[in-house]
This record gives C-alpha cells, sequence and structure tokens, in this order.
C-alpha cells in the first residue's frame, strides 16, 4: 500500500470527499461515487456526438470540426461512430 493511500484524514477524490472510515465504507462510497462520474462522463460524450451531428448536418465538414475543436478528423469520425442515447423530447 502506498504510504500516501493510508492517511486518516479527510480527502477530496475525483469530486467526492472520502471520510476516514472503515475501508468497507470507504471502497462503498468510491464505487458510488466512481459509477455517477460514469455516468456524467456517459452523458457528456452523448452531448459531445449530438453537437457534432450537428454540425455536419448545417454543413461543416468533419475536417472543419477537427480544427475547430483541435483534434483529428480521425477523433471526430471514432466520436461520430460510437452509439449515442437520444435526450428526452418533452
Amino acid at each position: 500500500m502506498r504510504p500516501e493511500a493510508r492517511s486518516t484524514s479527510s480527502r477530496p477524490v475525483a469530486w467526492a470527499v472520502i471520510e476516514p472510515r472503515d475501508p468497507w465504507a470507504r471502497a462503498r462510497d468510491a464505487i458510488e461515487a466512481m459509477e455517477n462520474h460514469l455516468a456524467a462522463i456517459a452523458a457528456l460524450a452523448d452531448e459531445r456526438a449530438l453537437a457534432l451531428r450537428e454540425l455536419l448536418e448545417q454543413g461543416s465538414t468533419r475536417a472543419e470540426i477537427a480544427r475547430g475543436l483541435g483534434v483529428t478528423p480521425a477523433v471526430v469520425t471514432k466520436i461520430l461512430k460510437r452509439p449515442v442515447d437520444q435526450p428526452l423530447s418533452l
């Protein structure tokens, strides 16, 4: 175990605060925080892909989008290939 991992004081970890309790409680708290953050990352990835699709529909090319975002056209293509959960329309 790393020495810094043994600290008994509260410490922020990935936008969560893990309190110095028993290891089972800390592990459960860490798992819950990770699941919440993974869900948020997935939602942001969907939003990014939807925005890129909208840019394409407005006439932008993949190369233009890539330049505007500071990525390569291959990254834009990869983003556009992933399945996306469509937002719910109200």
